[in-house]
Formats: structure tokens, sequence, C-alpha cells
């Protein structure tokens, strides 16, 4: 099968590609090489107000502080009653004073223990709540512990994770920050302006933003102006950035829309706070867009009362989808934005019971197709289905961001449940299953010679290989809704190329799916299929399966060749999904392929019985 590796190897060989190629080589080992061994020199990247900015904060916030006074300052461990910290795979139990040095396999797991989000877990989640005096107790352990290992606050996004989260556990009840905690967040804070997360070549995503977050709760804490005055630099100039002129995360991801979103109303809380009109009139206006596009994603099942999004894109491992869902339903976002009717807020405590939750009225709330060609995000609803779909085209330049090699692929519900679902993300090991996740093969995609229509390769791709130019129309009548996607992604595949339109058609009672790949020659094409984890299939006949507890039947035709993968970890992997970083369910992956001669069509139906 032909990787995206040796494909790039032979494209670089066609005539006017090497010399750009080798040019963006060296352009990127050059970076590489800066960040290496001169990476003061990257602060050059910064937008200049942010760097006059950095500069007056350091100058105010005088010398480093002394590690042995701050770790001094942290009372001695008290016994409490046991609790649990709530990590991004699985949890830890405390009976003592925990070993803070723990290894953990996954380096995700090791720093959500370090960013302090199991505060907000604990008061958040049905288990005891973790009291004031007990944070308090684990704070002061951790600064003892690890303050004055300068590793910790290389990690800037880490350093701004522990002083929200601080801020947000000890404020909720109205309570004030003690004065040895104070004296650490302004340590942190010197240690996030230091390592301030720009990077050259578009890399700069969104743990700037998070810097900035970091540093205006920072400054509030510990009245630090300078603090303020350089988190306001760094808002100003990401939030243009980050969010899409429809609303939407530029990032590629449902989940971190949601995670982005929480961010940008925790800084409309601080402003509320605060009274600073200031910030208020910064963030207000993306805090709408956001929290309108979160609703978006929301999809209600009437059957069983609950809600959902399609997990497109990273699932980031600070805090699972379930916890984010009630963010449109806080108190903060509603006075953000509140649709006409107010549905009843999903099951189960989150991240919005931090500011008060607003209940809702019932049911669910009206949804039509929508399409956001900025954002890049679909949303088709007719009859029982809903259908959601990402597509946006691309110059081929590396950007920062959670996509994934979803072009084509598409995520499907019936009245609410799912049937057809993106299959997420492990995890960010590097691992076989993590990198699957966000490979086309873990989309319900199509395949060309084994590569899917985005370029799924290492960083040094040049620029006009990864390209990539898409249309989406959408036509509406009475009983039909037909979307079209027409895209130039595989003319990377081969010197001949290849162009490719896919087409859905939904009706009340079936949908329709009609790939039709044009060019000549002969090609492997492969066309996968990712059912949701109660659908089990059943063989019907060599091209039609039955799917059981769903009345619904399948069929494909126009490649000879199906095989199904359940819960198969080894190459080729299918038959996982993963709805939450580091968890994994066995699902069903139903792979069509053959090798055809083009131009060649087909289709796939998914049909009521």
């Amino acid at each position: 099968m032909t990787t995206e590796r040796s494909n790039y190897a032979a494209w670089v060989r066609r005539p006017g590609a090497a010399i750009p190629a080798a040019t963006k080589l060296l352009v990127r080992a050059g970076w590489s090489a800066v960040g290496r061994y001169l990476p003061g020199a990257l602060r050059l990247l910064q937008p200049s107000d942010v760097r006059r900015a950095r500069l007056a904060f350091m100058r105010s916030a005088g010398g480093p502080a002394s590690d042995a006074g701050l770790a001094g300052s942290a009372t001695v461990w008290e016994e409490r009653p046991p609790c649990q910290l709530t990590l991004a795979i699985g949890s830890c139990a405390v009976r003592g004073e925990p070993d803070w040095h723990t290894p953990f396999d996954d380096v995700e797991v090791r720093v959500s223990l370090h960013r302090w989000n199991w505060l907000l877990r604990g008061v958040t989640d049905d288990a005891e709540t973790l009291s004031r005096e007990q944070g308090l107790n684990l704070m002061r352990s951790w600064i003892r512990a690890c303050v004055a290992d300068e590793r910790f606050g290389h990690d800037a996004y880490s350093a701004g994770e522990r002083i929200v989260n601080a801020c947000l556990f000890l404020w909720r009840d109205g309570g004030q920050i003690p004065q040895d905690i104070q004296q650490v967040i302004a340590h942190m804070a010197r240690q996030v302006t230091t390592h301030l997360e720009y990077y050259p070549d578009g890399q700069t995503g969104n743990h700037a933003f998070n810097n900035a977050r970091a540093l205006w709760f920072a400054g509030v804490a510990t009245g630090q102006q300078e603090a303020i005055d350089l988190a306001s630099a760094i808002a100003r100039e990401r939030l243009a950035g980050l969010v899409t002129r429809d609303g939407f995360l530029q990032e590629g991801s449902s989940h971190y829309h949601f995670l982005f979103t929480r961010w940008v109303l925790e800084l409309l809380w601080l402003s509320e706070r605060t009274g600073d009109k200031g910030l208020r009139a910064l963030v207000l206006p993306f805090a709408a867009q956001l929290v309108e596009r979160c609703w978006f994603f929301l999809v209600f099942e009437p059957g069983a009362g609950t809600w959902r999004i399609p997990l497109m894109g990273d699932v980031s491992p600070d805090f699972p989808p379930d916890w984010l869902l009630s963010v449109p339903w806080s108190a903060l976002a509603c006075r953000a934005f509140r649709p006409a009717r107010l549905p009843r807020r999903p099951t189960g405590r989150g991240w919005a019971d931090l500011f008060g939750v607003v209940e809702g009225e019932g049911g669910e709330s009206p949804a039509s197709t929508e399409a956001h060609t900025a954002g890049g995000w679909y949303r088709i609803e007719h009859r029982p289905w809903t259908m959601f779909l990402r597509a946006v085209s691309s110059d081929g330049r590396l950007r920062a961001g959670h996509q994934h090699h979803d072009v084509t692929g598409y995520a499907l519900f019936q009245l609410g449940e799912p049937v057809l679902v993106d299959c997420g993300r492990l995890d960010y090991t590097g691992e076989p299953l993590g990198t699957y996740g966000r490979s086309a093969a873990a989309h319900n995609s199509i395949l060309v010679n084994g590569l899917g229509p985005s370029a799924d390769g290492p960083a040094w791709l040049a620029d006009r290989y990864a390209a990539l130019q898409l249309t989406v129309t959408i036509e509406s009548q009475d009983d039909q809704t037909v979307v079209v996607l027409v895209h130039d992604g595989f003319a990377r595949v081969r010197p001949e190329p290849v162009a490719h339109r896919r087409e859905w058609r939904l009706s009340s009672t079936q949908l329709q799916v009609v790939d039709t790949l044009a060019g000549r020659g002969a090609c492997d094409v492969s066309v996968r299929c990712h059912w949701a984890p109660h659908l089990s299939l059943r063989s019907v006949s060599s091209h039609e399966w039955y799917l059981d507890d769903s009345a619904l039947v399948y069929a494909c035709t126009g490649l000879p060749e199906t095989t199904l993968h359940v819960g198969h970890a080894e190459t080729p992997i299918g038959g996982f999904c993963f709805p939450a970083y580091g968890s994994r369910e066995v699902c069903s992956t139903l792979e069509s392929r053959g090798h055809c001669d083009l131009p060649v069509t087909c289709t796939y139906t998914l049909r009521k019985t």
C-alpha cells in the first residue's frame, strides 16, 4: 500500500517540485534549530505590542522569586479524608501526601496531574465535593514538591492552567486567595510570560490565547496591572485569528470549540467580577458567536433524553466532552447568547455548575440546515436525519490545529441517535491507535491507492503538495436534500490526476452516497463506514448488511470486496471509536474496496426496512 511519505518522495521528482520542496525543508530545519538552540530568538515572532507589554511586565515583576521561599510559604501537609484526583485518564486516590512525581506512560496524564484540573472536577463531579481546605492542602503540597523545579515552568500552558484553576476554585464561593497562593500565582505568571507560546510558520495556535487568559487571572489575583496589559495585547491579536468570521474556533475540532468557548466565557466572568469594561467589550462579541456555534454541534436524542456532539477532530485531554456539554446552558453563556427557546440542560454536572445553570424548558431547540463556509462546517437536517460534514479548502501551509484528515468524512444521526460516527482520537502518544484516529481511514471517507483526500504526512511537505481546493453545495426539495462535495485532493496521488465528487442524497427513508472518480487508468479504491458502537452488522448478501436494533439496511455497489473490522488493533486498524481522551469502544468498521478502472462510480445506500 502507498504511504504518504513514499508518495511524496515520488511527487518531488515531478518537474518543478523538487526545488520548492527542498526550500521548505531547509526553512523548517532552520526554525527547528532556532527553537532548540536560541529559544529567546522566537520572541521576535511576537507582535510588537506583545513584546513591549511583555518587557514591561518582566521589569515590574523584578527578578526571579525565591523558589525556597515559595515552597516554604506553603503550610505543612495536614491529614484530611481521602479524595480522588481526576486525571486525563482515570484518577488517583489520595490518602496521604501525594507523590507528585508519579510517572505515567502518557505525558498528557502526567501533565493533567500538574495542571490542577482536578480542582474543578472535584467540585462539579457527582462524587463527594472537594472542600476549600482540601484543595488548598493539595495545592500547597504540590508547591512544596514541585515549585523549585523550573522544568514545570517551561510548559506555559500547564502553568497557565494551574493559575486559572486555582483562581476559579478559590473564588467560586466568594472566597479570597491566601497570600502564599498569590505569591505562587505571581511566580507562575512570570513563567508563562517567559515562555509565551508564539511559534514560527503558522504554528501559533490556541495556546497563546490560553497564556493570555492565565495572565489576566493572575493580574487580577495579584494586583499586577502589567500582567493584565500583556494579556490584553495577546488576546486582541489572537482572538481575531482564532475565531472564524462565522464564529467557530479555527482549529477543526468540535470538542476544542467547546473548550475554547469555555476559556472566553471565563474571561467574560472575570470582566463581570472586576467591572473591567474593556475586557468585557473585547470578549463579549466573540463569546456570543462561539456560544451560538456550540448549538450548531448539539444533537438531542428524544428517546434517551440525552445530548451529544459529533466528535470531529481531536478530543482534548483537559476535560471530557460530557463535562463541557453544559457550556451553552451556563448563566454566563446565556448572557452572551441564548436561543429563542432554551431546551432542558444535559443530565449530570459539568463546567456550567461553576457559574450557575439555566435549566431550560424541556424538549429540544429547533434545528435547521446550516452551511458555514469560513469555518468549513456543515449541518444538514432532513426528516429523521442529521448529518455533519467538515470541508474546508487549504493552501497547504502547515498550521497549528486539531483537525483530522476528514475531507469527505461525515457523521450521521437518526432521530438524534448516532448511526455513522467520526471515530475521534484515542490519545496524543504517537502510538498506532492514536495516529489512526487522525487518519482518513478512521473517518467515513474514501481512499485512493491507500491515501485520503488530504495529505497526511511529515511536517516538511511542500505547500503545493498538501494544497486542496473544494466546493460544497446544498440543495433541498420537499423530500430530498442533496449535498455535493467536489475536491482536487487526489491530484497528488499519481501523475495522472484523479478528480473526485461525493454526493449525499437524503430522503425520509434513506441516505444514498455516490462517489464518482474521474480520470484514466486504474487505481485501488476503498471506502470505510464506521458504525455507532450499539449497532452490529449482519450480512444479508455479499453486498448487503442488516444493522441489528435499528431497522436499517446498508448496501454497497461498485466495489467487489468487503471486510468487517470489529476491535481490530493490528494493521489495518478498524472497529474502534474514542468517546473521550484515552477511552476506546469497540464498534464495527465496514471496508469496501476494489481495483477499479477509471472513471468509476460507487454507490452506498442506507435505508429503512
